[in-house]
């Protein structure tokens, strides 16, 4: 699914926050690790509720894996332009939001932009690069190109732009997750997605919020940053393992940053906003601190340095 898997993003919980109270599950899925600790007297029922948990996660990358040939994104990836296909209401409230971030940031984040990731892999040599290029300049690219239909849950396109749902996939999971555990009643507890999108919820015994730690992507010991994180979410985006971010108004590879971490109201904003700022200047990024739910960002640049908004 435009999105990676550094380990940008680590909860403090195994060994600080030793405590009875908090039980953990973990799962394999969306080709990452994906993690659940809640604090609960009743570790039965918390261990339930994270089955229940990840047994939506699988449902949501069954249904929004571009790779998984019977998904919904695989089947709009293949259909004619002019062909409408009706939704799951998972994957079109993924658009939903997609689109919605297409538009609030200029066009910086678009899910159309993932095909591009295809033509410029594995192409190390200057030629390869060149090729790459040539042939996403011919791709269409553009959520415009993207209808929804929001009463039907219908889908069309007018061209043959690919979607990739990768750079918001895990915190449109995580925000699912987060609503189904509040479901069973649930407070105090944290939904780690693969190192790059985490939401927090509550606060650990004996803490103010669940202690999150952000790592320098090429130095895993070097902390950036350590704080408590509660009724927020933060996503992650980096570059240090691979030209696997897209910019999508110039085709091609983001080279700057090196990483960027983004604290929003949901994983959704957060995984999204964390993608767009890599490929925006720093002017818009600004810009956008304290507005379209984005309430602080840290951008590590690649001289190492380090800059904390606002």
């Amino acid at each position: 699914m435009q999105r990676r898997s550094e380990d940008l993003l680590h909860p403090l919980v195994e060994h600080p926050l030793a405590d009875a109270r908090i039980h953990r599950g973990s799962h394999q899925a969306m080709a990452t690790e994906w993690a659940i600790w809640i604090s609960h007297e009743d570790e039965v029922y918390a261990r339930q509720a994270a089955w229940e948990a990840f047994q939506l996660l699988e449902r949501l990358e069954a249904e929004l894996s571009r790779f998984n040939p019977n998904s919904d994104i695989a089947r709009l990836n293949r259909l004619t332009p002019g062909e409408i296909l009706p939704l799951g209401a998972e994957a079109f409230g993924c658009l939903r939001k997609a689109r919605a971030l297409f538009e609030a940031s200029g066009g910086a984040f678009d899910v159309t932009a993932g095909g591009l990731k295809d033509h410029y892999r594995e192409n190390d040599s200057l030629r390869g690069r060149i090729a790459g290029r040539l042939r996403a300049s011919r791709q269409p690219v553009g959520m415009e190109h993207l209808h929804l239909e929001g009463e039907t849950m219908r889908v069309w396109r007018d061209v043959g732009v690919e979607v990739d749902l990768g750079a918001i996939g895990k915190g449109y999971a995580v925000d699912r997750m987060v609503e189904l555990l509040q479901e069973w009643g649930l407070s105090d507890f944290l939904v780690h997605g693969g190192a790059s999108s985490v939401a927090a919820r509550g606060h650990a015994p004996a803490h103010s919020g669940w202690p999150v730690t952000l790592r320098h992507p090429r130095d895993g010991g070097r902390v950036l940053a350590q704080f408590p994180l509660t009724e927020q979410a933060l996503g992650a985006s980096g570059i240090a393992r691979g030209e696997h971010i897209i910019d999508p108004r110039r085709r091609r590879p983001a080279r700057t940053p090196l990483a960027v971490w983004v604290a929003a109201s949901s994983a959704t904003e957060a995984d999204g906003w964390s993608t767009a700022f890599m490929v925006m200047s720093g002017t818009a990024v600004r810009s956008c601190i304290g507005e379209k739910q984005v309430t602080r960002a840290l951008i590590l640049g690649r001289d190492y340095s380090l800059t904390a908004l606002p």
